[in-house]
């Protein structure tokens, strides 16, 4: 891949993300599984915008914004993504702060294709 990345890293301390992949993983550290959940949330391009993303393993999201009453915040397939990150220089991509919509269960991260 050449060029600028989106990041997506989860808004939480060191200690709530582990537990949270551990937890994905069943508890034990899988490398392969590991691999895979961080090509889940990286992206090609520079910048996230509205409509349908590609991330590196393939998988198509949909980002949705100007949610009444959430100015800076997006949505993906259900967490929360943190606008307010955006990049001063565009061609060094972006990384985003995340978390789990308060409506809904799951973790604050994308879970990658099984």
């Amino acid at each position: 891949m050449k060029g600028p990345i989106i990041f997506l890293h989860p808004n939480a301390g060191d200690d709530e993300i582990t537990s949270e992949i551990l937890s994905w993983m069943g508890g034990k550290i899988d490398r392969d599984a590991l691999e895979r959940l961080v090509r889940a949330n990286l992206f090609e391009g520079s910048l996230l915008s509205v409509g349908k993303v590609v991330s590196l393993n393939g998988q198509t999201r949909t980002v949705i914004c100007n949610i009444p009453g959430r100015r800076d915040i997006c949505e993906i397939d259900g967490i929360d993504i943190y606008l307010r990150n955006n990049p001063e220089n565009k061609s060094n991509g972006a990384v985003y702060s995340t978390s789990k919509l308060r409506s809904k269960e799951g973790y604050t991260f994308l879970l990658p294709l099984q």
